[in-house]
Formats: structure tokens, C-alpha cells, sequence
């Protein structure tokens, strides 16, 4: 069983909807790969010392932040400063995202949370 459409008998709105689908479909098979923000210097992490590094120390051995804020993980704990680092690279559909908190207590190195996106992405085959 076969099922064709002829456009010139479609409405006025599902012609112009059915062209501006094909027309995201073929954009986002063209879409340029965009990549901003820097790789942050992970493997150095091991480097800081909790409660000795500075910020300085940590900007020095990770690198210039993208960003910088606070964070409040519980009502038990008191807010820590917060350094912020990114990369993101997209092409289509596919996005790459590598983020990196680190966490200052006194202005001294408390920790860091740590997430990339790379092997979800190659276990999902992108």
C-alpha cells in the first residue's frame, strides 16, 4: 500500500506548516558545530588542597572561571562561594557539555562537583 500527498490540494496552513517543517529538518542537518567556553584543567584537580588553596591557587593550577556565585546545598550548611567553570560544544542535535563547580569555604578551596556529558553521549550513539 502506497500513500502520496499532492501539496496543491493541502489547506493554505498545513502547506505552510509542512514547509516549514522540511525547512527545520534540512537547517538542523546543516547546523554548524558551536563550541564556547574552555575545557576546564580537571586532571590538576588533584593540585588543590581542601581548606589550604586560595582562589588565586585555584585560577592559577584550573584556570580563569566562566562565572562566579553561591551556593546553599542544605539548611545545615552556610553558603559557599562558588567558581564556575563550562564547555559546551553542539552540532544539531547532539550536545557535549562539560561543567565544573568549585566550591570555596573562607574564601579556601571546600570541594568540587565534576559532570560531562561525553560518555552519555557516546552510549546514545552521538
Amino acid at each position: 500500500m502506497s500513500y502520496s500527498v499532492n501539496v496543491s490540494e493541502m489547506s493554505g496552513a498545513w502547506r505552510r506548516s509542512l514547509i516549514a517543517a522540511a525547512c527545520c529538518l534540512m537547517l538542523t542537518a546543516c547546523a554548524p558545530q558551536v563550541i564556547y567556553g574552555s575545557d576546564p584543567n580537571t586532571d590538576a584537580l588533584g593540585r588543590l588542597v581542601l581548606g589550604e588553596s586560595t582562589e588565586t591557587d585555584i585560577r592559577r593550577i584550573i584556570g580563569t572561571p566562566r562565572g562566579r556565585g553561591e551556593a546553599l546545598w542544605s539548611m545545615d550548611m552556610t553558603k559557599r562561594d562558588l567558581l564556575f567553570y563550562e564547555k559546551v560544544r553542539s552540532k544539531g542535535r547532539a550536545v557535549n557539555l562539560k561543567m565544573l563547580l568549585i566550591l570555596l569555604k573562607d574564601g579556601r578551596y571546600d570541594g568540587h562537583l565534576w559532570f560531562s556529558s561525553t560518555d552519555l553521549l557516546k552510549l546514545e550513539g552521538y
